[in-house]
């Protein structure tokens, strides 16, 4: 079982290896906290490309090395070889870097959440990796039923956390509790909207890929 935690990436050494479809869909989450990203690959989609040239990343078409790792702090392993992420995953584990091998949960000692993300909230959704499709099923409903208000009001809470108002209250718990109150406030009205996770009537019984915000 994983403990979920968030951490910054943002300016920091994260390398992929591999750039076919499963490592797209891995750099498009990555991407958007604008890690410092490597990605190392015999061949690469075009995408791939285009984001090197645009600045987002840069990319190596050659055959990855174990010297790629230093000074890595996270790794992907996005390749079919079990052997080769087994063995990065060993050197990973002995030198303290992080580092998910696509589909192999025995050798992540970190995963892939279904993300939703809005400009001033991320919510990371898991099965541990048993059943990720289930995760991006979950991504979607959280997705419709969450009220485009919500941003706003994590935007309003912090501006009200960061006043004079709550700042000459003399203890933190004086000033956790003014600002928990002045939250319910603003979420007073709002509901959500909930929706099965069946088909619905007028609709497909598929349920479309994750979709994830580009870079900027």
């Amino acid at each position: 079982m994983f403990f979920p935690v968030f951490i910054p990436v943002q300016n920091r050494p994260v390398l992929l290896v591999g750039a076919g479809p499963v490592a797209l869909g891995k750099a498009q989450k990555l991407l958007p906290f604008k890690p410092q990203l490597r990605v190392i690959a015999r061949q690469a989609l075009p995408q791939f490309s285009d984001w090197a040239a645009q600045g987002h990343l840069t990319l190596e078409l050659r055959e990855f090395r174990f010297e790629d790792l230093s000074g890595i702090e996270m790794v992907i392993m996005a390749v079919d070889d079990l052997e080769l992420q087994r063995q990065v995953f060993e050197y990973c584990q002995a030198q303290r870097i992080l580092c998910n091998c696509v589909d192999v949960p025995e050798y992540c000692s970190w995963i892939f959440p279904a993300l939703v993300q809005r400009k001033n909230l991320v919510i990371a959704i898991s099965t541990g990796g048993k059943a990720p499709f289930l995760a991006s099923t979950l991504r979607q409903w959280i997705e419709q039923t969450l009220p485009v208000e919500f941003d706003e009001i994590i935007h309003q809470v912090e501006s009200f956390r960061r006043s004079a108002e709550v700042a000459q209250l003399k203890t933190a718990a004086e000033r956790g509790q003014k600002v928990i109150e002045f939250a319910k406030k603003l979420l007073t009205g709002i509901k959500l909207q909930p929706k099965s996770f069946g088909p619905q009537e007028n609709s497909s019984s598929e349920v479309s890929p994750p979709s994830v915000p580009a870079p900027e």
